[in-house]
């Protein structure tokens, strides 16, 4: 199980951190905030 994705300059994210936990989790943010990044990077 991936339990964290860290992104450093990856497209709109200069340095962002993910944790994750079991069951079922969520990206939510407004137009362009890069939530398509998170799951690209």
């Amino acid at each position: 199980m991936i339990t964290k994705v860290k992104l450093k300059n990856w497209r709109s994210h200069l340095e962002s951190e993910f944790k994750f936990t079991r069951g079922t989790n969520a990206l939510v943010g407004i137009l362009g905030s890069g939530k398509t990044s998170v799951l690209n990077g």
